[in-house]
């Protein structure tokens, strides 16, 4: 995971929850789908306005994936565009990043001279100086012009531009993990073998980035390049390549279907450069290696050779060398260095340089570049240490607290976890809910746990499916074309939610005591896991009868997992109605009400016409005989009941499809 983003001072603090939930998302999301990439480490590296990947080189043994603390800069100014904002232009908060640098420097000037005049005491204390901003000067631009959107922008917008960002992370991040799993790691090579066919490499990268995606698109659906950049200009082969990347092998209508005369050539259109030029892209999606790129490359070159712009200079020409790209650059805010030409794709199709820069020169490499990264996660052992170290400062738990308990259950991802009750009713507290001990997890319980876990991360993947429609698009169904009917085929997504919003109602009357509480608990725990990394959201609440009347106690989601193995099913009974309707303000709204029970109810029904006026309709969950069905059915309006907790989770995943669109 990535629990460094959450602690990093060089980023902008608006950024660092988006960058770890989208990381954290990527890596969960590889391990639902059974993606490997191998041992890699997680870096953020300052004054960087890009991603990029390095291939294990020299005496580091594991990949690395770096993201820019500028990264995303260009998704803000694509938002304020897109939804016509009045951002002040970029001088003013240039200025104002000046102003600010020059008075801490002169607030530490004071403070040095000040130092230098005091008597120290007898306990040798000095006088602290202040602390120094250590954001670069044109991130610190940037983190002024996100804390401007947000305090002049509504919720639902800020919610908003937090939606692009996540996605563009979370694109970036896959990326740069697709090409860990699929681009050659011998770069060295791959240059011996563009220099001997006389390839530039900006154009083997530009092949590449298509030939990768393609790849990666299949395994986990598309980038959505299209959200947060800006399109190409048509102006050129090359740029109408970058096109095709950005439309993910939809077609570029604009282009194939212009009539305008191409520049170079006024007897031809750009649709004529445009329908030869995605030929080629389609030519390197089906590529099954980057060896087999090269002769295409070479037929692209030799037919557009008068038409493409001239290649950036090899290291040893000019300024910079084979990784000196947009994501290196470097300067002041607002001076001349900045790029204000179209970017568009072009940061991706750079990146690749970087790895070459690395493979040319060894371990010198990352003395240099890595002078400005710092390790924020990862599972080669530097990344795991990072991790560890950030989540530690993170709990903040000193000594004497108990250790957490062991298994799956246990891995937390820097989102607080409440251990305290936000809410009770009757004359419920703690003690009559919770044991003084957390139970144990062995290893084939906290196994079930990762196991249900992986299950319940299959509630965000998004599924595509063509649905033929009397809407007009660039392709037509056939099947209804041979029965004399006229449709169109459109591409329809279904799921793919990012985060769900339960209330659990835990029923904590004795007869739930052995199996049901054991499976019962497996269900909180793997829920539990969502929470922590920011799938899920809710309440859990436990419920019981306390002296004679119904009490409940209320918990926030995600929680400490020792809590969950903490709770103690002896009361005489239910109490179910009351948990419900005292707590209607918290799971009104909510995608789902699940009551975890055992079908051995003593409570009276509950009052399904109160709730559903409410629009609230509670699902019962039971892990048993489906000769309690109609017990069940008495009590709630609808029911899963299965043998196991495993097939429970499979029915909440099949009730997730037909709820969520």
């Amino acid at each position: 995971m990535s629990s460094g983003f959450l602690l990093a001072d060089a980023l902008s603090e608006v950024l660092r929850k988006p960058y770890h939930k989208a990381d954290v998302g990527i890596t969960v999301s590889y391990a639902v789908e059974g993606l490997k990439v191998g041992d890699h480490r997680v870096m953020l590296k300052r004054n960087f306005d890009t991603a990029c990947w390095v291939p294990p080189v020299g005496k580091r043994a594991s990949h690395s994936i770096y993201y820019g603390d500028r990264m995303v800069a260009r998704v803000l100014e694509r938002f304020v565009s897109v939804n016509e904002l009045k951002m002040p232009p970029t001088e003013e908060f240039v200025d104002k990043v000046k102003s600010q640098i020059a008075a801490e420097k002169e607030a530490m000037k004071l403070a040095q001279e000040a130092r230098d005049k005091e008597v120290v005491g007898p306990k040798g204390k000095r006088m602290r100086l202040p602390k120094v901003n250590p954001m670069h000067p044109m991130t610190r631009v940037l983190d002024a012009q996100l804390h401007w959107l947000r305090d002049n922008s509504d919720k639902d917008m800020w919610e908003l531009f937090l939606e692009w960002l996540h996605k563009a992370v979370v694109s970036y991040g896959r990326h740069e993990r697709g090409h860990a799993r699929n681009t050659p790691q011998d770069m060295k090579q791959v240059n011996r073998d563009l220099r001997t066919l006389g390839i530039p490499f900006q154009y083997w990268n530009l092949f590449e980035d298509a030939r990768m995606e393609h790849i990666e698109r299949q395994a986990m659906g598309p980038f959505d390049w299209m959200m947060f950049e800006d399109l190409a200009p048509a102006d050129n082969p090359h740029n109408i390549f970058l096109r095709c990347i950005q439309f993910e092998g939809e077609p570029d209508r604009v282009a194939l279907e212009s009539e305008e005369p191409y520049a170079k050539d006024p007897g031809r259109t750009v649709g004529h450069i445009a329908e030869s030029v995605e030929s080629y892209y389609k030519r390197a999606c089906a590529c099954p290696t980057a060896e087999h790129l090269y002769p295409i490359i070479t037929e692209f070159l030799a037919e557009f050779k008068d038409d493409l712009p001239p290649p950036p200079p090899e290291e040893g020409e000019g300024e910079g060398g084979g990784g000196s790209g947009k994501g290196k650059k470097s300067g002041t805010p607002g001076g001349e260095d900045e790029d204000d030409d179209y970017n568009g794709a072009g940061e991706r199709a750079g990146d690749l340089s970087t790895a070459a820069e690395a493979a040319e020169k060894g371990d010198e490499f990352f003395e240099d570049f890595d002078k400005d990264a710092e390790i924020v996660g990862g599972t080669d052992e530097e990344g795991k240490a990072a991790e560890e170290a950030a989540k530690d400062k993170l709990k903040g738990e000193g000594e004497g607290k108990a250790p957490p308990p062991k298994g799956g259950g246990g891995k937390s991802q820097g989102i607080p976890e409440s251990i305290e009750p936000q809410a009770s009713g009757g004359r419920a507290s703690e003690r009559f809910f919770l044991t003084k001990r957390a139970g144990e997890m062995d290893e084939v319980y906290a196994k079930r746990v990762d196991n249900l876990t992986g299950m319940l991360m299959r509630m965000f993947k998004a599924h595509t499916l063509p649905a033929a429609l009397e809407a007009e698009s660039h392709r037509m169904s056939g099947r209804h074309l041979a029965r004399g009917e006229l449709r169109w085929v459109h591409k329809r997504v279904f799921g793919g939610k990012g985060k769900r919003k339960y209330s659990i109602v835990y029923d904590c009357s004795g007869s739930m005591g052995g199996r049901p509480d054991r499976e019962g608990k497996l269900l909180l725990l793997a829920l539990n896991n969502l929470a922590k990394r920011g799938f899920l959201e809710g309440t859990l609440v436990l419920s019981g009868w306390v002296d004679g009347q119904p009490g409940w106690l209320s918990y926030p989601f995600p929680v400490k997992d020792e809590l969950i193995l903490r709770i103690n099913p002896h009361h005489a009974s239910e109490g179910l109605q009351d948990a419900l309707k005292d707590n209607l303000k918290h799971i009104k709204g909510m995608d789902d009400v699940f009551v975890m029970t055992d079908a051995c109810i003593c409570d009276a029904p509950i009052d399904r016409g109160f709730f559903a006026k409410n629009r609230v309709w509670p699902v019962g969950l039971y892990v048993g005989s489906s000769e309690m069905a109609e017990t069940m059915n008495r009590h709630f309006p609808q029911n899963i009941i299965r043998d196991t907790i495993e097939q429970v989770v499979e029915a909440m995943l099949t009730r997730n499809r037909r709820t969520v669109g």
